[in-house]
């Protein structure tokens, strides 16, 4: 698969949204704009917040084909990616276009914001992404609040950035405030009918719990021992009601046994040598730090998200 492919396939699935080449319908409308118009109409006739959603759904799938159409577009078009690499202003996860006397540049970005797309860059690649905040502007007086506050949670994550190349690229207490709020979010979402988003909601929490457990490969908790545990501490002391305190509480007492000091740890897993952090548990047996912290995860019903380790 094409490397660009597998970036923007990473950053679906942060996005909460599938991403298949194979289901993209060439001929689809990419006009998102007018669709989304349509999908309004069809929004007012629904009478309840099941029949709402259940349009937000096959708006996504839309949203969805329309980017991989756009995003095969986009790479393909040589001279415009190299003039929006040229023309553009990285900050963070995001590439701005600034207005210049380049017609196809200004066109292009004129485009976007009529669309609510937004220029992404992770891993060395640029890539078309959808704004959610355009969820809410277009829908905002057929939308319930309960799921309006949904859409701006997300574009405020998306606007804040998450990781690149592996990497952090926000504090570890800032994934502790994401759980937080998307926590806050599900129990809102959970007392209406609407399964969709709480699937969402669900796939999020676990994508951030596990980064706040473990880190990623290449800010791993290891690496912020120091950072991770004056969160957990936060947490103890400021999110008492929160159904993942003893998830955290457990955690950290197996840290703090260890003095927040690792070991690393050997084992041969089919055939290949997997190397890692480890701790002794509360039992004086040397563990890896995953196993404990996958543990902790699954009693608080959250679901792992798979991660190759260090192997030699």
């Amino acid at each position: 698969m094409n490397k660009n492919i597998i970036r923007v396939v990473i950053i679906s699935i942060l996005l909460s949204t599938p991403f298949n080449f194979a289901t993209a319908k060439e001929k689809i409308n990419t006009n998102i704009k007018q669709e989304t118009q349509i999908y309004k109409k069809a929004l007012k006739k629904q009478g309840n917040i099941s029949g709402v959603c259940a349009q937000l759904e096959q708006y996504q799938q839309y949203i969805d084909e329309a980017l991989s159409v756009l995003n095969k577009e986009f790479w393909e078009n040589k001279q415009l990616y190299k003039k929006i690499e040229e023309y553009g202003k990285f900050e963070k996860n995001n590439v701005i276009l600034i207005k210049n006397k380049d017609k196809e540049i200004d066109a292009y970005s004129q485009y976007l914001n009529e669309n609510g797309l937004k220029l992404g860059y992770s891993e060395g690649a640029i890539y078309l992404y959808f704004d959610p905040t355009y969820i809410v502007a277009s829908f905002k007086d057929v939308l319930p609040n309960t799921v309006a506050e949904y859409y701006a949670i997300e574009a405020q994550d998306i606007k804040e950035g998450f990781e690149d190349d592996g990497g952090l690229t926000i504090p570890w207490d800032s994934i502790r405030k994401r759980i937080m709020l998307h926590e806050a979010s599900l129990n809102k979402i959970s007392k209406v009918n609407c399964s969709y988003l709480q699937k969402l909601v669900k796939e999020k929490i676990s994508l951030y719990a596990n980064a706040y457990m473990l880190g990623l490969p290449n800010s791993s908790i290891e690496d912020k021992i120091i950072e991770a545990k004056s969160s957990y501490e936060k947490f103890l002391s400021e999110n008492k009601t929160s159904g993942y305190y003893k998830m955290v509480e457990k955690y950290y007492t197996d840290l703090k046994r260890n003095n927040f000091k690792f070991r690393r740890k050997e084992e041969v897993k089919e055939g290949s040598t997997y190397v890692g952090p480890s701790i002794l548990d509360k039992n004086g047996k040397e563990v890896f730090v995953s196993e404990l912290a996958e543990k902790y995860l699954k009693e608080a019903g959250i679901a792992i998200v798979e991660s190759e380790g260090e192997r030699d």
